[in-house]
Order: structure tokens, then sequence, then C-alpha cells
């Protein structure tokens, strides 16, 4: 994991400090033997382990034990107001390198569980033609937290034509006409 530092310490003091390279390892060809305590710190987004004791004996090469760090994790729960009946609507998350996920929306709600930590964009597919969607936005996932995006389906605005005619075809000008939506 590029990014790691690790820290050789003895008691509070930071001995030696390295970063982890583009292959996630570190090298110091010139290391004080001596009895260590190693404290790995990972990038964001990943959970540090147990620190370790460790011996680095004069005049032996030392490696230190493969270190595996777990990534943090979060939850979304989302909610999709005014769906149209119907419609097959799908969830999508998506963070940057990562493979897209996608949860079918189930009465108005849509659930990703422990799911990497980070900034996800948020796509909400299936929507029928004529309809808008609203409140998209990025949704960050932190550690051991719960994200409640909430996104609104509505009617797109239409064009409404139309004409109206009295005895004789004749032009009606002025007609008021009212549109009402319910009863």
């Amino acid at each position: 994991l590029p990014g790691t530092k690790v820290e050789f310490k003895q008691g509070d003091e930071v001995v030696r400090e390295l970063v982890s390279d583009e292959q996630g390892k570190v090298r110091d060809e010139a290391f004080p033997p001596g009895e260590y305590t190693v404290v790995v710190t990972p990038p964001t987004g990943y959970e540090a382990p147990e620190p370790v004791e460790v011996t680095v004996n004069l005049g032996e090469e030392f490696t230190l034990d493969p270190v595996r760090v777990v990534r943090s994790t979060g939850s979304v729960v989302g909610e999709v107001v005014g769906a149209p009946a119907g419609a097959k609507l799908r969830a999508r998350l998506t963070l940057e390198g990562e493979t897209a996920r996608e949860a079918t929306v189930t009465g108005g709600e849509f659930k990703f569980d422990r799911i990497p930590t980070g900034s996800y964009k948020f796509e909400l597919l299936g929507v029928p033609k004529g309809f808008l969607v609203s409140g998209l936005k990025p949704v960050v996932v932190e550690k051991d937290a719960t994200a409640t995006p909430k996104v609104t389906v509505s009617a797109d605005a239409v064009t409404v034509t139309g004409s109206f005619t009295g005895e004789g075809d004749k032009p009606l000008p002025g007609t008021k006409v009212e549109f009402k939506q319910g009863d």
C-alpha cells in the first residue's frame, strides 16, 4: 500500500520513520540495531494494525513481516422520493479507481452495507423518460457511519399546445385554460 508510514520507536521516541513506495515497500540501508515498537499508519481510509515489537540485530539483515491493513468501511441507506409507479430504479455508487456498486431501489429505499470509505459519485439509473432527478450529489462514506442521501424524482416540465375555435371554426382568442393536478 503506497504512502503507508512506518515508525520505529523506542519508548516515545521515533528513531526512524519510513514511508512505503509505489509497491508498498520500505527500505533503509543504515538502520541502527535495537529493540523497537513498529507503528504503522496507513493512508486515509484504511485501519491501522496493532503495533508490533521487533528486534534488529547488528550485522543481520532484518525484514519486517508483511503488514496487512484493511479498508475502513461504512454504510449507505438512501431514500428516493416521488419515484413513478413501476419504475425499476437502481442506485449506483462509484469510487474513483474502483468498480461501481449498484443496489435496487425498493419501496423508495436503497442500501449499501460495509462499503469502503471515500467520496462516491452517486447516480440514479432507470429513471423513465420525462422525469428529472434532483438532489444528486457525491455521497461521503465515513468509517463505521451511515450516509443518508435523499433524491427526488419528479415529472419534467412539458410543453402543452392547443387551439380553441367557435362556430365556423373561427379562433377564440383569450380563452382561459386551467390545469389542475389531482381531484
